[in-house]
């Protein structure tokens, strides 16, 4: 047997476009665990026959888990001459693949879309937990005597990072964006204090400059932001 044709077969499988399941599945739980999401066509289209709820979608996930273990074990323990009728379930199992990673992209891409579009009434059911971790850690840190530093900083429920200068001229002086926010709902998440000026969903906390940094970026993986 060629050892050759062997690793271009492997070389195939290995290559071969997988469809993004984790992310379907990560923002499908996020459409169907909200109450808000409107049941139109294109959310139906968007969820899929197969797919309608998470229990369903689970079972099609792991039936394709089946079926790459078994390709792949046929493949790897090739030890015989490759006969025709393997490299045609190759041949096959690549174009199913592909088919089914455009059917995949575009269902992600329309439950992207919805979810942009009904951000504001989304409640991310999923991340309830990170949430409210979130919002006790920055309860914690959380220290209106700051107020009294030169520099103040304030994070934003928003993820937005503001300064201003402290002391007897607090809220007296400019104050300056020095990270914008990361979303457009800041009902997310709840902080300490109340808006005070800002949209009415927006609370605040005053903490270290380092700490806002580091909250901000555990704000961002649970939103999902970049």
């Amino acid at each position: 047997m060629s050892n050759s044709k062997k690793q271009e077969l492997i070389g195939r499988l290995q290559n071969c476009k997988q469809p993004d399941y984790q992310k379907y599945l990560r923002l499908l739980k996020i459409v169907t665990n909200s109450n808000n999401i409107p049941s139109d066509e294109e959310t139906i289209k968007a969820i899929g026959e197969n797919a309608n709820n998470t229990i369903k979608y689970l079972y099609m996930l792991e039936e394709k888990r089946k079926i790459d273990y078994e390709i792949n074990r046929k493949v790897y323990n090739i030890k015989n001459e490759i006969d025709d009728k393997l490299i045609q379930e190759v041949d096959q199992y690549i174009k199913n693949n592909e088919y089914v990673s455009k059917i995949n992209d575009m269902r992600i891409m329309i439950l992207s879309d919805i979810i942009k579009e009904n951000e504001s009434k989304i409640e991310l059911q999923e991340n309830k937990n990170e949430i409210n971790e979130i919002n006790k850690e920055v309860k914690s840190l959380h220290n209106p005597k700051l107020k009294e530093n030169m520099r103040v900083y304030h994070l934003w429920s928003d993820g937005e990072i503001d300064s201003t200068k402290g002391g007897e001229i607090y809220n007296m002086r400019s104050t300056f964006t020095m990270k914008p926010p990361i979303t457009k709902n800041g009902s997310y998440f709840s902080f300490p204090v109340l808006n005070d000026g800002k949209d009415n969903s927006q609370t605040y906390a005053i903490i270290e400059e380092n700490d806002a940094y580091m909250i901000r970026e555990k704000m961002k993986k649970i939103l999902n932001v970049n």
